[in-house]
């Protein structure tokens, strides 16, 4: 009998589904908390100190999807860079750049106006999309091409990008955008949030192209063993460069 991986019979539950656990360990604390906090609502409205429980409200719900989402957006680019065991930390001043550059093409203040564009929604989309796909770029071709740590080259775009965003406005918030525009952060479609429907789309979009396709399977085993990797013929910079670019342009989106 084989009795190596056997739990004796007062094995604590822990310890029977510790696999499970570590897998499924954050998503159960997630829940765990949004139980306590709908718990303390529930009392606050019993005590009579509230006059419904706003956390378990339609209008809350709605707000924390929404904020969510913008930093859900960023996770499903920074997963494809773990994944290749590395990390890029320019993704917040990316955001930030590409975000106010856009903005100021989106403008009516005539100010901080970049062109005759206020008016316009695709030319601020391309911007920022752009700014974060070459800045991405620049990322994952100078780490793959010179085996230089990504810490320290993200670190460097990090420090580049946010400078880049305060020589762009001098300080100054971009006010005054047109409607078009603020629709892509504020408006609704069938009552719920755009950017949870963009971050829905995208989310199932990275999904399929991580478990469905070629570049999916060379993306783990770049991750998994490089060496390995690229014995089998896999070119491991391209993959490098490819996944660092998606995870610029997806910080453009956001």
């Amino acid at each position: 009998m084989n009795s190596t991986h056997s739990l004796a019979p007062g094995a604590s539950f822990f310890t029977r589904n510790k696999r499970r656990m570590h897998k499924y360990g954050i998503i159960i604390a997630f829940f765990a908390l949004c139980l306590i906090v709908a718990l303390i609502g529930e009392y606050q409205l019993a005590q009579g100190a509230w006059s419904s429980n706003y956390f378990l409200s339609n209008e809350n719900m709605l707000i924390v999807l929404r904020q969510v989402s913008i930093n859900g957006i960023l996770a499903i680019g920074m997963t494809f860079v773990i994944i290749t065991a590395g990390v890029d930390l320019s993704v917040g001043s990316v955001l930030a750049l590409s975000g106010i550059v856009a903005a100021r093409f989106a403008t009516n203040n005539s100010g901080l106006a970049i062109g005759d564009t206020a008016t316009a929604v695709m030319m601020p989309l391309i911007v920022a999309l752009g700014i974060g796909i070459v800045c991405g770029l620049i990322n994952g071709t100078v780490l793959a091409r010179y085996r230089l740590q990504p810490f320290i080259v993200t670190m460097g775009m990090l420090s580049a990008a946010r400078g880049l965003t305060m020589l762009t406005t001098d300080g100054n918030p971009v006010s005054q955008l047109n409607n078009n525009f603020r629709w892509l952060g504020n408006g609704y479609t069938a009552g719920i949030p755009v950017p949870v429907i963009i971050f829905i789309l995208l989310f199932a979009l990275a999904w399929l192209l991580l478990n469905k396709t070629i570049f999916g399977r060379y993306v783990y085993a770049v991750g998994g063993n490089p060496k390995s990797a690229r014995t089998s013929g896999i070119n491991v910079t391209r993959i490098k460069v490819l996944v660092y670019t998606l995870c610029g342009a997806l910080a453009g989106i956001a």
